[in-house]
């Protein structure tokens, strides 16, 4: 899954801090893909306001239903639905695949 780098302002756009004299400085956002039970994104996320990732799962009579707690900076708790799996180590490796997704970095 690809991930975005987009350019962002340091001074968030704002006119009065900064220099009359020169552009703006340009440091790179990276926005990072986080995909549902079907690898598809449901949102795209600033990796610098992801504050933790936490495996949520229940189990029922006949499957784990892993979903995964998300919390950013400045919005409440998110739940991404990650599917239901076999057992417990199948949660476990969809829980380990998806972080590897988020760790992603993009290709210099």
């Amino acid at each position: 899954m690809p991930v975005f780098s987009i350019g962002r302002s340091d001074d968030c756009g704002s006119a009065s801090r900064r220099p009359a004299s020169g552009p703006r400085t340009l440091s790179p956002m990276q926005l990072i893909p986080v995909p549902d039970a079907s690898g598809s994104p449901t949102m795209w996320i600033n990796a610098d306001h992801l504050v933790s990732v936490m495996p949520v799962t229940r189990t029922g009579e006949r499957a784990v239903v892993l979903e995964v707690e998300l919390k950013i900076d400045g919005m409440p708790l998110l739940r991404i639905n990650l599917g239901e799996h076999d057992d417990r180590a199948a949660a476990d490796v969809a829980f380990a695949s998806f972080l590897v997704t988020l760790q992603s970095s993009p290709t210099p």
